[in-house]
């Protein structure tokens, strides 16, 4: 795992460590079972105290991100199982039926004539609290495949397969999806996306734009840890009003595909996409 630690941010080191983590793992860097450097490592290699580092990793195990085993280390939390996942969706989908007074017989007929007249979704169902993150998400799926995305909440799911959509959320949901179908999209290595960049100079002024908050704080974190001048960085809210007024000196704009859907022609932008490039083509072929 490549790491980054920026000690004069104003970002605290063991919120750098924890944002990277989960970044990783969410763009797939980090795989399930992987294991982590150790606390004494990072501290040496970083000249951070130990005690930072543990404080990280205890955060990240209180999230479920990670596992610590006694006397090996620590460890990308393990997901559920494929067939863990399909026993879940099936149990829920017979007790559901139960509950309506459904038999079983007619449960396995439906689920024959659905399946033999499959022809792809009408349209996708996103499961995602954030409405910022949402807005991303919603606006590059839609335009990978030229199909309506909604927005659901937990309320809704039910409804999604009835109404012939198909649902999608980012991976870090899948611990509160556990017995829905879903399809889970991954989100974009940092490392990947800026491949073939040009790092900007020293004189440039480089703004980061998006409406969604932990787009602003990773973008910063990750600048600064390419040795971008934290001073020369300038963090852009578009719920800011007047926001584009703030662009003006900058020479470089690193903002969300929403954001760069604004700024078409903009020789400055350099957009960020979320979601990797492998899951919008799993959603395309569907």
């Amino acid at each position: 795992m490549k790491l980054w630690l920026a000690k004069n941010s104003e970002i605290p080191i063991k919120d750098q460590l924890i944002a990277q983590v989960r970044v990783a793992v969410a763009a797939g860097d980090l795989k399930a079972g992987d294991r982590l450097p150790s606390t004494r490592e990072i501290a040496r290699r970083f000249a951070v105290h130990p005690n930072t580092v543990s404080a990280a990793y205890r955060e990240l195990a209180r999230g479920g991100d990670v596992v610590k085993r006694d006397g090996s280390g620590v460890f990308v939390a393990e997901s559920n199982g494929r067939s863990d996942v399909l026993d879940g969706l099936i149990d829920a989908m017979l007790k559901g039926a139960e509950a309506f007074g459904i038999e079983k017989p007619e449960v396995l007929r439906r689920v024959v004539r659905r399946l033999e007249g499959s022809s792809g979704p009408a349209g996708f169902a996103l499961f995602e609290p954030n409405p910022d993150l949402a807005a991303i998400v919603v606006h590059e799926v839609s335009a990978a495949t030229a199909l309506p995305v909604s927005v659901v909440g937990f309320a809704d799911i039910a409804g999604v397969v009835e109404s012939g959509l198909r649902l999608i959320a980012l991976a870090d949901e899948k611990p509160n999806l556990v017995g829905y179908e879903c399809t889970f999209l991954t989100a974009n290595s940092v490392a990947f996306s800026m491949a073939g960049q040009t790092r900007p100079s020293l004189d440039d002024i480089v703004a980061i734009v998006s409406a969604w908050d932990d787009f602003l704080t990773f973008a910063r974190l990750f600048l600064i840890a390419a040795k971008v001048d934290a001073d020369s960085i300038v963090s852009v809210s578009t719920k800011d009003s007047g926001w584009q007024s703030k662009l003006r000196a900058a020479s470089v704009i690193i903002c969300d595909s929403v954001v760069a859907s604004h700024l078409l022609g903009d020789e400055r932008v350099r957009m960020f996409p979320l979601v990797a490039r492998s899951s919008l083509d799993e959603l395309v072929g569907s």
